[in-house]
């Protein structure tokens, strides 16, 4: 039982204080309140614009997309557009250098969470 205080600890130094960052919604000052239809009328926009492009890719509906990258070529690209930022979104800016690789890259491929 005396591992639980140890436990606890640790989980806030390496996890838990992100639950103490100032929220994104304060920081980019939106409205945090929105109905169920608001987030359906999103998640629908955001679905049809997603299967456009994947149609435009891969000139089929059903097809997965193939990321023609390797990881670090994607680390790369992933570092030169941070660089690229507008200087009023600067909020979303990546200042401890820190990319990492899937853990559980399988599994969440498996799932549809992730992509090869």
């Amino acid at each position: 039982m005396s591992w639980v205080p140890v436990f606890y600890f640790f989980f806030h130094l390496l996890w838990g204080m992100n639950y103490y960052r100032i929220p994104l919604h304060e920081k980019l000052q939106i409205e945090k309140e929105y109905s169920l239809q608001q987030l359906k009328s999103f998640a629908e926009t955001k679905l049809l614009k997603i299967n456009e492009l994947q149609f435009k890719i891969t000139k089929n509906d059903t097809l997965a997309l193939q990321i023609p990258y390797s990881d670090n070529e994607i680390y790369h690209l992933t570092l030169n557009g941070y660089e690229k930022l507008p200087s009023d979104l600067k909020e979303f800016g990546y200042k401890n250098k820190s990319i990492k690789t899937l853990l559980f890259s399988y599994p969440l491929i498996y799932m549809g969470l992730a992509v090869i």
